[in-house]
């Protein structure tokens, strides 16, 4: 089928922009701009030029309005009107070529295009005006007589408003640009009006943009295009201005922004290859680098890691330093994901050497190691105090460095970290800094607003929690729809905030629940995740296996060190045990967790432990562990109140409301102290409001039922009738 479309012009550097603005610089060097206008005319064209550098020029119109809106002196014809007749009158190739030769005598070059008599002013060489001036002329005469005549043909059309550069921006939208193509070279005829094009092509702008584009992705992990958009104009421009080696390399990392493992890897074979016959100096070292971090973001650590060590002995056989602290980096980092332990590596951090010592990148990965080790410490439950320096020497080095990109990093391991430290306040305010860095690389950005997302919903407020989803969701929809982590915890909310309904719908989350569980290999800790959201779903239909999962869990978790996991794990046991009769074992259990967690300062699982325990102490009834449920309960009130959770909140009053009642009674089970009573009562209104709040079905009947207990005891019959009929309609 013939295209019937008309054909492209495609043009090194020079556009019938340029062309305009060259014309309006003469005429600002001859002084044909009245006075009063003389400074808006000169911001207008250092704004012009410092434009040219987008992918996208201004039309004809857009000059011509902006002129208008400069000229004031109300002179007839207008500016625009002047400026459009003189551009018209270059009716002919030779009369563009007799103008850009003309423009010798604005920067005064000493050759013969220099007219000894002429009128203009010249401008100094290295000014912004002389610059643009000499670059245009240098790019103009160094083209075919073929292509000057095209660059006519494209300057006309411009005028005529028939064309511009936009074909590029129209292009991506249809469907049917596979058929699209430049029609080379254009046949010029007597009459350059019958010469009409659909638009032009710069070859200096697509540079442009794909170095825009590689360096977005590189650095944020996310572009202003979509994925799908983003590959349409690669496909495109493949097509029409080759530059083989950028255009693969854009793709790669289009590929790695969609997780499109098979297309990464053949691009970045592809684009080494050319890379490899276009350089003779050794290069191979940075191409198995490459290769290897693929293979790393893609999870795949095992093929990471020979790809890293083939480098190494390359990068140490040529003595590239650079290559090597590269390497060294990656190769502490898988460690560091696989290892058991990781408290030592076995590669040092960068290579030893005083000279490179000083280096950007070096100090840039040192930077990067000490934060990984914040993290690890963390993970670990090391000391604060170790954990802190830790952070903020990556932090005061990052900063002298100016190593910016990583500062939102920072910020978001403080508000993990606060978190786990207890400190809600602080934990809240280091979220909502590393939510509001914009040129964040997009997985931190993520994790940013799942911290958050968890945070709200910790805190029973679905709604925040839904809305910083959709939040990030609507700013980043090809990402959300790909990552399943999103869409998971999404569901999770959705689930936790229909709880209060008798039946939830908890088919969606089961299912996640499944893909998550298939899709992450050991050791991640979201394998452990979903390993442990499988055994709590098998917790009604069958405890047994649910318990066998659950030991099996806390084997690997206690053996890489993963004491926050580990910690959940326990807990989820000991309910286990408590909901079975084990409450001996149950004890024992979260004695434990208590000890190991006042060790690593988690100060969300120490206190969990400690409610749950004071409510295993009344049910042993006796009255040492009476007594000391009761000094546990009250000693850990503000700080629990302090963690901002209100799913523990709510669990601390309910237990502390258990306490108080079995304080009203002696030994025999007679009441000894109403007021403990009126005040169980208190306490147990205010834990029903949490879990009616934040939708907890299981633990509000519980509290409802107990609550009807505590007003049989004080003889409020009509209210316990009322509580007991709510309590039924759940049932």
């Amino acid at each position: 089928m013939p295209n019937s479309y008309n054909p492209i012009v495609r043009t090194a550097f020079i556009t019938p922009h340029k062309i305009v603005i060259l014309f309006l610089i003469k005429k600002f060097c001859q002084f044909q701009f009245d006075g009063d206008i003389l400074p808006n005319v000169v911001v207008f064209l250092v704004d012009q030029i410092m434009a040219t550098e987008e992918n996208t020029e201004a039309s004809l119109d857009d000059l011509c309005i902006e002129l208008e809106r400069i000229d004031t002196t109300e002179a007839d014809p207008p500016l625009p009107e002047v400026i459009q007749g003189e551009l018209e009158k270059l009716e002919t190739p030779d009369d563009l070529f007799d103008f850009m030769r003309s423009l010798a005598d604005v920067v005064d070059d000493s050759d013969d295009d220099r007219d000894a008599e002429s009128d203009i002013t010249p401008v100094e060489k290295t000014s912004i005006f002389g610059i643009f001036v000499r670059r245009c002329r240098l790019e103009y005469f160094r083209c075919a007589f073929q292509q000057q005549s095209e660059i006519f043909v494209a300057f006309r059309n411009y005028l005529s408003r028939s064309a511009d550069d936009r074909y590029l921006e129209r292009i991506i939208n249809e469907t049917s640009s596979s058929d699209r193509s430049l029609r080379v070279p254009l046949d010029l005829v007597e009459s350059y009006e019958n010469d009409h094009i659909e638009g032009w092509i710069c070859d200096h702008h697509i540079n442009k943009f794909l170095v825009s584009e590689a360096e977005s992705l590189e650095k944020t992990g996310d572009s202003s295009l979509p994925a799908d958009k983003l590959d349409r104009y690669l496909d495109f421009i493949e097509r029409q201005a080759p530059d083989l080696a950028r255009i693969h390399q854009v793709r790669f990392l289009n590929y790695i922004r969609i997780g499109e493992y098979e297309g990464a890897v053949a691009l970045a074979h592809r684009f080494f290859d050319i890379f490899l016959l276009k350089d003779h100096e050794p290069f191979f070292q940075y191409a198995l680098l490459q290769m290897g971090i693929v293979e790393a973001q893609f999870g795949h650590h095992a093929k990471a890691k020979v790809l890293f060590e083939e480098s190494l002995t390359i990068a140490r056989q040529l003595q590239d330093e650079d290559c090597l602290n590269q390497l060294l980096s990656w190769l502490r980092f898988i460690e560091r994901e696989t290892s058991k332990d990781t408290t030592t590596s076995s590669y040092p951090a960068f290579v030893p050497n005083r000279e490179t010592s000083d280096k950007h990148n070096v100090l840039y990965l040192q930077t990067i190691d000490k934060l990984t080790q914040a993290r690890d410490m963390l993970r670990r439950g090391d000391a604060p105090s170790s954990v802190f320096e830790a952070l903020y020497q990556s932090a005061i080095q990052g900063a002298l460095n100016e190593q910016h990109h990583i500062t939102q990093a920072q910020y978001l391991l403080k508000a993990v970290m606060w978190k786990y430290y207890g400190n809600n306040a602080l934990s809240t305010a280091y979220m909502k800094i590393a939510m509001d860095f914009e040129d964040a690389p997009a997985d931190d950005l993520e994790q940013a607003f799942l911290l958050a997302s968890n945070t709200y919903a910790a805190m029973g407020d679905y709604e925040s929690a839904l809305k910083v989803m959709r939040k990030f969701s609507n700013k980043n929809k090809e990402r959300y729809h790909r990552s399943l982590e999103w869409k998971h915890i999404m569901a999770k909310i959705e689930y936790e905030q229909g709880r209060g309904h008798q039946r939830p719908d908890n088919t969606l989350l089961s299912q996640y629940h499944d893909m998550i569980l298939w899709s992450h290999q050991e050791p991640s800790d979201r394998f452990f995740e979903a390993w442990h959201h499988f055994a709590m779903s098998k917790k009604d239909n069958d405890p047994v296996e649910c318990q066998r999962i659950l030991q099996l869990l806390a084997q690997h978790l206690k053996r890489r060190d993963n004491m926050k996991q580990y910690m959940e794990n326990q807990i989820a046991q000991a309910r286990l045990q408590s909901d079975h009769g084990q409450t001996v074992s149950a004890i024992r259990r979260l004695e434990e967790v208590l000890k190991t967690s006042l060790e690593a300062y988690d100060a969300i699982h120490y206190y969990t432990a400690t409610i749950l325990l004071a409510k295993l102490y009344v049910r042993e009834s006796t009255a040492r562990n009476a007594d000391q449920a009761l000094i546990m309960i009250e000693q850990c009130v503000p700080q629990v109140l302090a963690l901002g959770s209100l799913q523990l909140t709510s669990l601390l009053f309910f237990t502390y409301a258990e306490v108080l009642s079995d304080h009203g009674l002696n030994d025999e089970g007679n009441i000894v102290d109403i007021r403990k009573f009126e005040e169980a009562l208190h306490y147990v209104t205010k834990a029903e409001q949490g879990f009616k709040q934040i939708n907890d079905l299981s633990e509000l009947k519980s509290a409802l039922i107990f609550k009807a207990v505590v007003l049989d005891t004080l003889g409020r019959i009509t209210e316990r009738d009322e509580i007991a009929e709510q309590v039924q309609q759940m049932s």
